[in-house]
């Protein structure tokens, strides 16, 4: 009887060694299953690249339509309520303006061709008048801090063109502030700070290819002096 029970445990326990030793090698056996699996996928990925056979131009057309996509959606509204004209006070961030006048030339005028920041691919003269396909930009404002404390303001303002309540950058670089206040750093130029109440008289001069020289064009009076993506952004039409 005693040997009876004896044999019934060593059997039990064979069968539970025997399902233990299955258990463990499961895992294993899945691994290699797995392994295969994205083996395979790594195949079909390479073999569908080959077969695709992209040539550098479709590969570079794919860039610049995925570059496009990105950009094209890009618009800066504006309110048809801050266009305005030649003398009209524009009021923008605690500050009064008025363009009263902006001239398109070739002529430097009097200012002194030494006093330009620089010139790029512009040709001139012994004078400094321009004598290539680039002009001169005069733009006469008037400024006046209208707040009760200190103010800086940011006179490199850009030019725009207006197409319904779109307005598009249309170039031009400023290039030459009168008077300006003494600054340490370049970036710092066309920055004038103005005590509480303090009015100054300016001219800024710009540089703008002939071919971005449109009839309907605006000059900007916006944030950070050239962003467009400001509905605050006031317009003066260049006359």
């Amino acid at each position: 009887m005693k040997d009876g029970r004896i044999l019934v445990v060593l059997l039990v326990l064979i069968f539970v060694l025997s399902g233990c030793s299955n258990s463990t090698s499961t895992p294993h056996t899945n691994t290699k299953e797995s392994d295969m699996d994205r083996s395979d996928i790594m195949d079909s990925l390479i073999v569908d690249n080959k077969e695709s056979n992209l040539s550098e131009s479709d590969e570079e057309t794919l860039v610049n339509e995925e570059h496009l996509t990105t950009y094209a959606d890009e618009h800066h509204y504006i309110s048809l309520d801050n266009l305005y004209t030649l003398g009209e006070t524009v009021n923008y961030e605690d500050a009064e303006y008025i363009v009263t006048s902006i001239t398109i030339t070739k002529d430097i005028g009097e200012v002194a061709k030494e006093d330009i920041n620089y010139f790029s691919d512009e040709e001139i003269d012994e004078k400094g008048n321009l004598i290539n396909n680039y002009s001169y930009i005069f733009v006469d404002l008037t400024v006046k801090n209208v707040s009760g404390v200190q103010k800086e303001v940011l006179l490199n303002n850009t030019f725009a063109r207006i197409e319904g309540k779109e307005a598009f950058e249309a170039g031009g670089e400023a290039r030459y502030m009168n008077p300006r206040q003494e600054k340490t750093r370049m970036a710092d130029y066309f920055k004038y700070i103005l005590d509480k109440k303090e009015k100054i008289q300016v001219t800024v001069l710009y540089i703008m290819p002939d071919e971005s020289i449109i009839e309907d064009m605006y000059y900007v009076i916006g944030s950070s002096g050239s962003f467009l993506d400001n509905i605050d952004n006031k317009f003066i039409k260049v006359e």
